[in-house]
C-alpha cells in the first residue's frame, strides 16, 4: 500500500471518528443540489463531510492554483461528491482534493484533504 492510500485510509478513518456526532444543515431553499461529479455524465453517490478550519477555501479546480469561490468553516457541513489528485500550493506536492457543496452557503468546488473531511468512502471523480 502506498504512502498516499495509507494516510487516505488512516485520515478518513479519523474523519468518521469526528464527524460521526455532527449533523449536515438542510439545503437553503431553493439550492438545487448538484447531481453529478464535475465530469459531464459522471454520477455518484454522495456522503456527508466537513472542514477542519476556519476560511478553509473552496476552489474553481481540484489544484492549488485555481479561483477561490467561497470559504468553508468547521461546523458547515458538506456534501462530498467525489476526490482526485491535483497539485497543491506548494512546489511539487500532489494532495488529494474534494468535489463537494458547502450546506451552509451552496458554493461547489475543490477542498484539500489537508482541511477537509468526508464522513465516509468517497468514488474517485
Amino acid at each position: 500500500m502506498s504512502e498516499h492510500a495509507r494516510r487516505r485510509l488512516v485520515y478518513g478513518a479519523m474523519a468518521l471518528g469526528l464527524t460521526a456526532g455532527i449533523v449536515t444543515a438542510a439545503s437553503p431553499a431553493g439550492a438545487a443540489e448538484p447531481s453529478a461529479a464535475p465530469h459531464a455524465g459522471v454520477h455518484v453517490a454522495a456522503v456527508g463531510g466537513d472542514y477542519l478550519g476556519t476560511g478553509v477555501r473552496i476552489r474553481a479546480a481540484a489544484n492549488g492554483s485555481s479561483a477561490v469561490k467561497g470559504l468553508g468553516y468547521a461546523g458547515q457541513g458538506a456534501t462530498v461528491y467525489c476526490w482526485q489528485n491535483g497539485p497543491s500550493t506548494k512546489p511539487n506536492e500532489t494532495v488529494s482534493w474534494f468535489y463537494h457543496r458547502n450546506s451552509a452557503t451552496g458554493v461547489t468546488g475543490w477542498s484539500s484533504w489537508v482541511f477537509f473531511r468526508p464522513s465516509g468512502d468517497v468514488p474517485h471523480c
